[in-house]
């Protein structure tokens, strides 16, 4: 039986790993905006939970020591911000985004503050632009 994640999980400040993917779990609906308050994470997946979505990722930006980011499968549709809000994660390693519906990857945005990132995963997704210049100025480590 499909669940929501539950909002409790955002009172467990002292986090610095949490795997809800679906090879544990089975979790739908709305991720809760109560994981902003997940200051210590480093690692967060939420990935290949059918059904989850996001009404915008305004929360994600709290998690400034996330380095490990999963969330494929998840719908992001909503969220025309989703690049800029993601990219100012100052400790970021991984970034999985496949199959999260996102059609657009901001082309004129000049720069992302993707310094730390190694590995980065956006297949299956709907992008309807032009490859951003961006995207072309990752460090070597990528």
């Amino acid at each position: 039986m499909k669940t929501p994640i539950p909002s409790f999980l955002g009172s467990m400040t002292s986090l610095v790993d949490l795997n809800l993917c679906f090879k544990f779990n089975d979790f739908e609906g709305l991720i809760p905006h109560q994981l902003q308050n997940l200051s210590n994470i480093r690692y967060l997946n939420l990935g290949f939970n059918d059904g989850l979505h996001v009404d915008n990722l305004n929360w994600i930006t709290h998690l400034r020591a996330l380095e490990y980011l999963g969330m494929s499968g998840a719908d992001l549709s909503r969220e025309v911000d989703w690049l800029r809000k993601v990219s100012n994660l100052p400790s970021l390693l991984v970034l999985k985004l496949d199959g999260c519906q996102l059609e657009n990857m901001i082309p004129s945005l000049e720069h992302v503050n993707f310094t730390s990132l190694t590995s980065l995963h956006l297949s299956h997704n709907n992008f309807n632009c032009e490859i951003p210049k961006w995207l072309f100025n990752f460090s070597s480590t990528l």
